[in-house]
């Protein structure tokens, strides 16, 4: 959560309101044998990818606080 506020400039509150409203802990959770060994960037890449496919294309620049 630290890297993607970070990242795409949006305070912690909204970042914990995308990453519920998308399942991404749970994502996380069912992914965490490799998300354990891998670093923060390669981590947020992912959870990227997911919340794109999740918004069905429009990324997550479409996700509105």
């Amino acid at each position: 959560m630290r890297r993607a506020s970070e990242k795409w400039e949006k305070p912690i509150a909204v970042i914990a309101e995308i990453f519920a409203r998308y399942h991404v802990f749970r994502y996380m959770e069912e992914c965490f044998g490799i998300f354990h060994v891998e670093g923060d960037e390669a981590v947020l890449h992912d959870v990227e990818k997911y919340l794109t496919k999740k918004e069905s294309g429009t990324g997550v620049a479409g996700i509105d606080e």
